[in-house]
């Protein structure tokens, strides 16, 4: 679930608690709960807002019976120490509702646009309940890979579109086998390390 599916229901009048028991109702298990980017960078009232809100969003997930919640990395640019800071205090949160963040880089993105660069301010941040969410679509688009890479929190993926790539556009998703993404050696790999 998305931070952003929240915002749409309470824009048509449901309450999170509404959307929650509608969730649980359903029977589906929810594998992770996304929280509001941006708190890798904010300053003064906003970042109290995002945190607070990332609070909120562990909670929910405690209460679907998630132990993950996602957030993508901030689009613009910033000091790494401050991310690294952001990221121990977000880590912090998560611990005492017993979930773990996964961050995820976006190719789009300014700074974080690769998995190395993200990887990064996890590192410096050095925070148990924080790690990386690898997402195959901005992988293959940044021209990473994931070497070197040992544990990840939560895998999403997506395949890229072989040729006609638009800069700044990351809407042209494909079901995984009908585009570029080598998921054979991403999939053994994953084996590999017990994913």
């Amino acid at each position: 679930l998305r931070r952003l599916d929240f915002k749409r229901a309470a824009e048509n009048g449901q309450s999170a608690a509404q959307v929650l028991d509608l969730v649980r109702g359903s029977g589906l298990p929810v594998a992770c709960v996304g929280v509001e980017m941006g708190f890798l960078f904010a300053e003064g009232a906003e970042r109290t807002r995002l945190l607070r809100a990332f609070n909120e969003s562990c909670r929910w997930a405690v209460e679907l019976g998630c132990a993950t919640v996602m957030s993508p990395v901030d689009p613009g640019r910033g000091n790494v120490q401050r991310a690294a800071a952001s990221l121990r205090e977000v880590g912090d949160i998560a611990k005492q509702h017993g979930v773990r963040l996964a961050l995820e880089s976006n190719s789009q993105c300014e700074q974080y646009n690769t998995l190395d660069r993200m990887r990064e301010a996890l590192t410096l941040a050095g925070h148990p309940h924080c790690g990386v969410l690898l997402d195959t679509y901005h992988l293959q688009r940044s021209g990473g890979s994931v070497q070197g890479l040992e544990e990840i929190v939560y895998f999403q993926f997506s395949d890229v579109p072989r040729q006609g790539l638009v800069p700044g556009k990351s809407l042209d998703r494909l079901p995984p086998g009908q585009g570029c993404v080598p998921f054979r050696e991403i999939g053994a790999w994953l084996t590999r390390i017990g994913y």
